[in-house]
């Protein structure tokens, strides 16, 4: 049951397997609930997507913007970008806002991105447990292995010897 409501907040952004495999594999079940909102549209004046219909847009701003937790940000062909996460005294939405800015337009404040970001996905840990954030993060970015994330990879340098 919990897999199918974390697939259906995904929908064919991907990440859901590997969050639902997160939560029954080290989380305890007398834990908060991890809050997932599903895909959000960083620029929905732009033609609608086939195969894909965001929950939530730019514009109706971050639900879970004042909770610790993790976001995932996709390209337009749904590819993963990125996994970052806001914990320890941050949240999301101050997180996500360096990146894309606030108010009514998405602004992409940075051009250094692989591809183009299009969608978001935000998963708030419980408020008590911010600690938790790098955990998921680090665990998203093992099994997702996503291109403009460097933690986990290895540096060149300390591939010589």
């Amino acid at each position: 049951m919990l897999t199918i409501m974390i697939e259906e907040s995904f929908g064919p952004l991907p990440g859901a397997k590997e969050v639902a495999e997160y939560i029954s594999r080290y989380r305890r079940s007398d834990l908060g609930l991890l809050d997932i909102d599903g895909a959000i549209d960083l620029f929905p004046e732009n033609p609608e997507l086939v195969g894909i219909r965001p929950r939530f847009t730019f514009k109706d701003g971050w639900r879970l913007g004042p909770h610790p937790g993790v976001y995932m940000v996709y390209s337009e062909a749904f590819d993963i970008l990125y996994v970052g996460k806001a914990s320890m005294g941050k949240n999301i939405g101050d997180r996500l806002w360096t990146y894309f800015g606030n108010g009514d337009k998405c602004v992409l404040k940075h051009d250094t991105w692989p591809k183009t970001p299009r969608f978001l996905v935000n998963i708030a840990v419980p408020d008590e447990m911010p600690f938790e954030a790098p955990a998921l993060e680090e665990y998203l970015i093992g099994a997702l292995k996503p291109p403009w994330n460097a933690l986990g990879k290895r540096s060149r340098k300390s591939t010589i010897r």
